[in-house]
């Protein structure tokens, strides 16, 4: 449930109210509720907003099945499409064969935006659920350990609830 916070001239909720808010002389705001309960303040559209937050753990579906292309250099491109019910911090990683974790960033791109330095796992932030594409660009100096590679994705919510979705990806060389 949520509810747009009211001012308040002082530090104290009239008869009838259940909450709002004031700000002190130094600025600092205070949020006055009469009952104990969570309090996130959020800004429409931002991360937070429970208008595009689902009231259950976050869910990741595979539309596409992800598919395989290969350049004429060696580099091998994999595009798939997924479907977030919320809104969400993804996280995407290559598994390789023998367990570790591996992400080439030029070229990649995970929904439409990206946040983050280049490491081992890509961060993006998904503000509204729906569906987002997903392209990676691996070069073949990458993939030096032979056998299957997976894609994961895992998701975490405003709430902190997590979920993880790995993917077989096509023999890549």
């Amino acid at each position: 449930m949520w509810q747009a916070v009211s001012a308040l001239a002082s530090a104290s909720l009239p008869i009838g109210q259940d909450f709002g808010a004031y700000r002190d002389p130094a600025g600092l705001l205070h949020v006055l509720t009469r009952t104990a309960g969570r309090v996130a303040l959020f800004a429409p559209g931002k991360w937070g907003d429970p208008r595009f937050v689902s009231s259950r753990a976050p869910q990741l579906t595979l539309i596409t099945e992800p598919m395989l292309a290969r350049r004429l250099d060696g580099t091998n491109l994999i595009f798939a499409r997924l479907t977030l019910d919320t809104q969400a911090h993804l996280y995407v990683s290559l598994l390789t064969p023998n367990g570790q974790a591996l992400l080439p960033q030029t070229g990649t791109r995970v929904g439409w935006w990206l946040i983050g330095q280049p490491t081992k796992t890509l961060q993006t932030l998904q503000l509204r659920p729906g569906t987002f594409p997903i392209r990676l660009r691996i070069p073949p100096h990458e993939l030096t350990s032979p056998g299957r590679y997976a894609l994961r994705l895992a998701a975490t919510d405003p709430y902190g609830r997590h979920v993880q979705l790995i993917l077989p990806l096509p023999h890549l060389p």
